[in-house]
């Protein structure tokens, strides 16, 4: 029997991720939601890990949070 204790859940990881990106960004909650078109208390549960965004979702808040690159591959990998 291991002792070992499960990582954080793939969720929460994508969320730790998305808050970072929108600190970055400098942006808050409700100007991200706003930009987006979506409900803050929505965006919040994905940062959270709480609920899963569809990978399309993803894709758009990282437009909107001008993220390029190979964080924006790490970032759409944890949403797949």
């Amino acid at each position: 029997m291991s002792d070992q204790k499960p990582g954080p859940s793939r969720n929460v990881l994508l969320g730790v991720a998305l808050r970072a990106a929108r600190g970055r960004a400098h942006f808050g909650l409700r100007e991200l939601a706003r930009r987006v078109r979506a409900n803050p208390a929505l965006i919040s549960n994905w940062e959270l890990g709480q609920r899963t965004p569809y990978v399309v979702d993803v894709a758009g808040i990282l437009g909107a949070l001008g993220v390029t690159g190979d964080d924006k591959r790490r970032i759409l990998q944890l949403a797949r």
